[in-house]
């Protein structure tokens, strides 16, 4: 989570500044983690206003001492938030790992005032593949094994396309604007990105090696090359889409 947080706030918050949140406002965090957000919203909104900070596993969450900060618990899919309560929300790379995600899209739309803002920030995932190695067979191999990953995203139900069905779902609601951005980064092994990108393939292993038909030599090449200096790979796309509720 520090990983994330360090790899993705600072483009968080540049879109967040574009919204124009002001003291006394009310806003949710989807997804809260380590609450870098959740704090970066509370400094806007002040003592006047309120973050509702929403995590299926809270336990991460920082203890910043402000009275402006809720924490709740639960899984978003179940959470009732009702209607028109939120000046601004924001989630990121959340919904990707919710195969009913466009529901709960649709759910945090109405969750919104009329006039305020989300923030959604997800992923496609098909720009993610080798591009330099110091052997060639490096890049297939590390190719073959990201094409085992996907598919077994797809086959839990998981959209790998996200990003963009995100952009596709908000702009069919009803809004006053509308803007997004992508960031697809070019990551060298052993960068910090880089060992963030292992940590969590790591963790995701011994689920593709009871789904796929993968050798436990070819796993552990994989994962090495994140530390690998010569290895050079695209990430996938992250796709920020803001939008305005008319």
């Amino acid at each position: 989570m520090a990983y994330l947080e360090k790899i993705e706030d600072e483009n968080t918050f540049d879109w967040i500044s574009k919204v124009g949140l002001k003291r006394g406002d009310h806003c949710l965090e989807l997804g809260a983690g380590r609450g870098s957000v959740a704090k970066h919203l509370c400094d806007i909104v002040g003592p006047e206003g309120s973050v509702l900070a929403v995590d299926i596993d809270t336990r991460f969450l920082k203890d910043f001492g402000l009275e402006q900060l809720s924490v709740a618990e639960g899984d978003i899919e179940e959470v009732d938030l009702g209607e028109n309560k939120f000046d601004f929300i924001h989630t990121r790379h959340v919904l990707f790992h919710i195969a009913g995600y466009k529901k709960v899209l649709e759910n945090l739309y109405w969750a919104l005032k009329p006039g305020g803002w989300i923030l959604v920030e997800e992923s496609d995932f098909y720009t993610w593949e080798a591009i330099i190695a110091g052997d060639n067979s490096d890049i297939q191999l590390f190719n073959n094994v990201v094409e085992k990953i996907l598919n077994l995203y797809k086959s839990k139900g998981l959209d790998i396309g996200c990003g963009t069905e995100c952009y596709r779902e908000l702009s069919g609601y009803d809004h006053s604007q509308l803007s997004s951005g992508g960031r697809c980064r070019l990551v060298q092994g052993q960068s910090s990105e880089a060992q963030f990108h292992r940590i969590t393939m790591e963790q995701l292993m011994p689920s593709l090696a009871g789904e796929e038909d993968i050798e436990e030599g070819v796993v552990k090449k994989y994962l090495d090359l994140y530390l690998d200096t010569n290895f050079h790979y695209r990430t996938r796309m992250t796709n920020s889409v803001l939008v305005q509720k008319g």
